[in-house]
C-alpha cells in the first residue's frame, strides 16, 4: 500500500507493483510527472522483512534544469541517464522520495 493524502486525479505519482514468478522479488514502478519530488509511505503489510537492501533504479534528467523536453543529443549524450543505488533493508514499511520528472523501480527481496 502506498499512502497519499491527495485525491487520485491530483496525484502526479503513478505507481504499479508486480511480484516475480518465484515470489521472491517485489518490484514497485513509479512515474513522477511533477517538477517536485513526491514522498510517499510504502507499507509492506503481509510480506516478510526484506532480504537485503532495496535496489533502486531511477531514469531521470541528470541536468539541473528539470525540463520535460530534456533529451540526450550529440552535445550532451548523457543528459538522460539511469542511476542505481542500494536503499535500506526494510520491515513493514518505509518512506521514499521519488525524484521529479523521473521513472523509478524499487526492487525489494521478500
Amino acid at each position: 500500500m502506498v499512502e497519499t493524502l491527495l485525491p487520485p486525479a491530483a496525484d502526479t505519482l503513478d505507481l504499479c507493483a508486480t511480484l516475480s514468478p518465484d515470489g521472491r522479488t517485489l518490484r514497485l514502478f513509479a512515474v513522477n510527472a511533477a517538477a517536485l519530488p513526491a514522498t510517499r509511505r510504502i507499507e509492506l503489510a503481509g510480506f516478510p522483512p526484506s532480504r537485503g537492501p532495496i535496489r533502486l533504479f531511477v531514469l531521470h534528467d541528470c541536468g539541473t534544469a528539470l525540463e520535460r523536453s530534456a533529451a540526450n543529443d550529440f552535445d550532451d549524450p548523457a543528459r538522460i541517464g539511469v542511476d542505481e543505488a542500494a536503499g535500506p533493508q526494510v520491515e513493514g514499511g518505509f518512506e521514499h522520495s521519488f525524484p521529479p520528472l523521473s521513472v523509478s523501480v524499487l526492487e525489494i527481496g521478500v
